[in-house]
């Protein structure tokens, strides 16, 4: 009985752990901004318009996500870290770092519109 336990305690960590570096693919309000709190965003289009993914971890292929290379807005909502966004996947390539609390409405000029393809928070 307390190996099972054990188990499901690890399982249950997994599962968290996996559930909190899932990234979705939703639509937004055009230029609300929104972000939930303890979140990193980016959006489709300037100005937080179009599709966007979200993530609390980090997404290692925006490809996965059939948004690689699509990113035009940013917003950093975590709680206390900074998020740093990546021109290629599985975080490699120059980056971009937004610091918590900061947004972007426009990546148009900064040679990371329509190039990023991974995120993560520092």
């Amino acid at each position: 009985m307390r190996r099972l336990r054990k188990f499901a305690a690890a399982a249950g960590a997994v599962a968290v752990m996996t559930v909190g570096t899932v990234a979705v693919a939703t639509p937004a309000s055009a230029g609300d901004g929104a972000c939930s709190l303890g979140y990193a965003c980016a959006w489709q289009h300037s100005n937080y318009d179009g599709s966007r993914v979200t993530f609390q971890n980090f997404i290692n292929n925006f490809g996965s996500l059939s948004f690689d290379n699509q990113a035009s807005s940013l917003r950093n909502n975590g709680r206390t870290s900074n998020a740093a966004f990546y021109l290629d996947a599985y975080f490699r390539g120059s980056s971009v770092i937004l610091n918590r609390g900061y947004l972007w409405s426009n990546l148009q000029g900064t040679g990371f519109q329509d190039s990023i393809s991974s995120a993560s928070f520092i």
